[in-house]
């Protein structure tokens, strides 16, 4: 199944070229619809007064029938995990000044997860070219404190599973001119909801 991995930093999808080959040729190696997704962790390197906002990231998977153009998909709510000590950290993160957190698909969207997985397995059966997907995963940003001036970077990964290398999707992608369109510039307040500024949920820093 050919799928195109591209990664959204706080509510802009990003193109696939800033993904690392290395990452993208692994990505492609993966097989979505035999993998254990539920292994799979989202790890989200941001700047200490940036924080992921709640009803985020959003991972959204599926593919679509070329020949009818009938599509597949579902969108999930990942769930944050507590990242601890013995977590496939991605090495050297989080640096000074930035947070790490992690998220996961929740248990009970898996079962959702799953019943796509079919449908686009029975489509593969019939037709092992003619089917296009894709997985994303969709991050939007809050405030924790005043936005720095100068560049945002914010760095994300995928790992996919407990034992696998965590894969570099963006490093260091500047999210100020995103940040910027939304309304969240220096000295603008656009807080946290209690349910997203609260790091026992899943951060580390």
């Amino acid at each position: 199944m050919r799928l195109a991995f591209c990664l959204a930093g706080l509510s802009l999808l990003t193109a696939c070229t800033t993904i690392p080959t290395s990452s993208l040729l692994a990505l492609r190696q993966m097989d979505p619809l035999s993998a254990d997704m539920s292994a799979a962790t989202v790890f989200v390197e941001l700047p200490r007064e940036i924080d992921v906002a709640a009803g985020s990231p959003v991972l959204s998977f599926g593919a679509r029938k070329v020949a009818t153009g009938a599509d597949a998909s579902v969108s999930l709510l990942l769930e944050r995990h507590p990242v601890r000590a013995e977590d496939n950290i991605p090495a050297g993160y989080p640096r000074p000044g930035f947070h790490i957190q992690a998220y996961r698909i929740a248990e009970s969207d898996r079962t959702r997860l799953e019943a796509v997985r079919r449908t686009i397995r029975s489509w593969k059966e019939t037709d092992p070219d003619g089917v296009k997907g894709s997985l994303s995963v969709q991050v939007a940003g809050c405030l924790r404190g005043p936005l720095r001036p100068g560049k945002v970077p914010v760095s994300t990964f995928l790992a996919l599973g407990p034992d696998q290398a965590p894969l570099p999707l963006t490093r260091d992608l500047d999210m100020r001119d995103t940040l910027e369109k939304a309304g969240l510039t220096p000295g603008a307040e656009a807080p946290c909801t209690e349910s997203a500024d609260n790091p026992a949920a899943g951060d580390q820093r």
